[in-house]
């Protein structure tokens, strides 16, 4: 059966072949275990979890709009129903938190799955990635989507034909996976785990007080008994923060021999900051907004987070609502539109500051033409600003009849000279 509906070209078929390795009806598992990203890079990295919080928090702030197609324009929708489902999406959650969890979970393993549960009321669902597979098919669309809880396991078909589904799966670009995609975690790892035992290695060496290992050096040989009071006393009563500095008590035959450490060894800071930039990088936060000092890639604060806004969240948002475009906003109706306005964003105040004095100092652009650029509607007659010492004229190249009337009143016809 499928076969014949290939052959009429129903169903989507991959044109050049497969490019993973399965079996049809199979779930594909994913190359690394979302738990252990999750675990290694969000919580227990101090600065991967700031740049994933910064950017899904950021997203998560700009609200949402509903507009209506109309002959090519665009009407806005203050109140309906896909709003309201946003706002409030289910019993637990508000929009922002949705939003926010969504985003987070993209950035952490590349994957993010929402389930739409049409009840007596319309609910959206995250579905943690950790417990979801995607069954393979022959073709480019998944057969379906598995949940696997505590209870068994779910599947969610999806239409071969349409690929439409209950899940919506996000997925970032992968290079050799064609289900799954690629978390920034996975090219982030070396930095992540380097920054991890950095931590790990600086707590160790604030326990220890700073001061460098040393051995003890005895005249004779200790015995069992010896050894094991001499490694229990050091252990409980000179190790730790609780014992920095206290004095070592040790017996006649007994000395203790410092093993200095060089000071290119204790530059852990340096290094820290170092591959803390690349981490940030990785994610597209600036290094600045990291608090990291001696960071000159950016003249202030402000530049920084418009970089941000410009580089990072604005082209990330764009990738989030054209997904629930296609999946969600049409089951309201095919000419809705999901959408924002960069007016709700005060970060970008600096660049509509910067625009709107282009456009007032732009003396060749209508009065409507400066109106459309900024967003607001076109007044009922458009005409052009020009200086003072220039002629006003409209779109026509016409003279402004107030103003050329004005101009008449103020500089009224001398009199001729009477003749002598």
């Amino acid at each position: 059966m499928f076969d014949f509906l290939r052959k009429l070209g129903s169903i989507k078929e991959n044109p050049v072949g497969r490019t993973v390795v399965m079996t049809p009806g199979q779930p594909v598992w994913s190359e690394r275990q979302f738990r252990k990203l999750a675990d290694e890079g969000y919580a227990r990295n101090a600065v991967a979890h700031f740049c994933i919080y910064k950017i899904s928090s950021a997203i998560a702030c700009v609200p949402l709009r509903l507009c209506r197609m109309v002959n090519g324009q665009m009407q806005e929708i203050d109140d309906h129903e896909l709003l309201r489902l946003l706002e409030k999406p289910n019993a637990v959650q508000s929009g922002d938190d949705l939003i926010h969890a969504l985003v987070s979970f993209f950035l952490i393993g590349g994957n993010a799955y929402l389930l739409d549960v049409a009840r007596k009321q319309k609910e959206l669902w995250l579905l943690n990635p950790e417990n979801m597979q995607v069954i393979a098919d022959e073709s480019m669309v998944p057969r379906a989507y598995r949940f696997k809880g505590n209870k068994g396991r779910i599947d969610f078909p999806v239409d071969l034909m349409t690929g439409e589904s209950e899940v919506m799966h996000w997925k970032d670009f992968h290079p050799w996976n064609e289900w799954y995609g690629l978390s920034k975690m996975e090219p982030a790892a070396y930095g992540v785990d380097t920054l991890n035992s950095v931590m790990a290695w600086n707590k160790s060496f604030l326990d220890s007080a700073c001061i460098p290992s040393g051995v003890f050096e005895t005249k004779s040989a200790l015995t069992d008994s010896q050894f094991a009071r001499l490694k229990e006393q050091i252990g409980k009563s000179y190790s730790g923060a609780k014992n920095a500095g206290k004095p070592l008590l040790l017996d006649n035959e007994i000395t203790w021999k410092p093993i200095s450490v060089s000071p290119k060894d204790t530059k852990f800071l340096e290094n820290y900051h170092v591959v803390a930039r690349q981490v940030a990088s990785l994610f597209g936060v600036p290094a600045q907004m990291l608090g990291i000092p001696g960071d000159s890639t950016y003249n202030n604060m402000a530049e920084a987070r418009l970089i941000f806004w410009e580089d990072t969240v604005i082209p990330l948002m764009d990738k989030m609502i054209n997904k629930l475009n296609n999946w969600l906003t049409p089951q309201f109706g095919d000419d809705l539109h999901l959408y924002y306005k960069e007016e709700d964003i005060r970060a970008l105040e600096p660049r509509r500051a910067e625009m709107h004095k282009r456009l007032t100092e732009a003396s060749w652009m209508t009065r409507n033409e400066k109106r459309r650029a900024t967003g607001y509607d076109d007044l009922a007659e458009d005409f052009i600003d020009l200086p003072l010492t220039s002629v006003p004229i409209d779109a026509n190249g016409n003279l402004v009849e107030d103003i050329r009337g004005a101009r008449a009143e103020s500089d009224p016809e001398e009199p001729e000279e009477a003749e002598e």
